[in-house]
């Protein structure tokens, strides 16, 4: 049907007549064009004039034959219909059910059919922008990993020195930092820790990777609880008395000795740093459990900090 359909459609559209003329319309729109293109009319052209006229008689044929040929009523028509029911534009179908009818549907189809293609075609070009956008800034984002990968290995040294510093200086003894020609050394040490961590926190806002930016961020946070833990969270003299200042200085000591391993020893094998860690944060969980009502849970919760600081800047990776 829709082949035949189709065809008729190129016969209306050859003979230049719409699918409403009436039969005599087109019958002298053909009488027209069989008159022009006959071959008596054509004698320098008689093929070309032989030809179009048998596509003009076939084409009168087929829309001559349609008019006779009574099809049923297209999909949507009501059977039952009353007067004045239906729509004005369709009150001719109703009167005449010949196959023009469904000419008149499938001129909205194709219709219909190109503004399909049309959209899709649309999509396809919104697709290709967005994918080409995504791969834009998959491009941009890689050139800022390389150079921010630079500025957090700076980072890093910067860190490795402080923490290292620290430890090989032996200022995590309170003993050692008490006396009198170490005082200065300690208080210089702390001006230049605070003035590397300036520099620390420049240089992490500065990264446009979010990936290297959370990465340096997280040192700096690791830097700032080892050094308010060192500094602010030593025990007065009321807590060293405490019956569980012993256990604490333990566990005290597994942290430094872990840290110090770390920041102390080239290529750090990551498992062993890990188990180390592992001991380092088992000393005090089991501190917490087994003096719950201690003077110095605090001090050992913001050691807990410092481990879990460094944890997210550098073994969580």
């Amino acid at each position: 049907m829709a082949l035949h359909v189709e065809r008729l459609y190129e016969a209306y559209r050859l003979l230049g007549v719409s699918s409403g003329c009436s039969l005599s319309e087109i019958t002298r729109a053909y009488r027209k064009l069989a008159k022009k293109y006959h071959p008596d009319s054509n004698p320098h052209t008689p093929s070309s004039s032989h030809e179009m006229m048998m596509r003009i008689n076939e084409a009168y044929r087929l829309i001559k034959d349609s008019y006779e040929y009574r099809f049923p009523e297209p999909e949507g028509v009501p059977r039952n219909r009353k007067a004045g029911s239906v729509k004005e534009d369709w009150k001719d179908d109703y009167q005449d059910r010949t196959l023009w009818v469904w000419l008149r549907r499938f001129e909205r189809e194709r219709e219909e059919e190109k503004i399909r293609q049309q959209m899709q075609q649309e999509r396809i070009r919104r697709e290709s922008e967005a994918l080409r956008r995504f791969w834009e800034q998959i491009i941009i984002q890689r050139k800022h990993e390389v150079v921010d990968r630079k500025v957090y290995d700076v980072i890093k040294k910067y860190a490795y020195a402080l923490v290292s510093y620290f430890y090989k200086k032996n200022f995590h003894n309170a003993l050692v930092i008490r006396r009198a020609y170490l005082q200065r050394d300690f208080e210089d040490y702390i001006d230049k820790f605070k003035k590397y961590m300036r520099r620390i926190r420049t240089l992490a806002e500065s990264s446009r990777s979010k990936e290297y930016r959370r990465k340096s961020l997280l040192i700096y946070k690791f830097l700032k609880s080892f050094i308010l833990d060192e500094v602010e969270n030593y025990p007065t003299s009321d807590e060293r008395r405490a019956s569980a200042f012993d256990s604490y200085q333990s566990t005290t000591r597994d942290l430094q000795r872990f840290l110090g391993f770390y920041f102390s020893t080239d290529n750090v094998k990551m498992e062993v740093a890990q188990h180390r860690f592992r001991e380092a944060l088992s000393s005090f969980e089991s501190f917490l459990r087994t003096y719950p009502d201690s003077p110095l849970i605090e001090c050992a919760k913001s050691k807990i900090e410092v481990l879990e600081n460094f944890f997210l800047a550098y073994l969580k990776w």
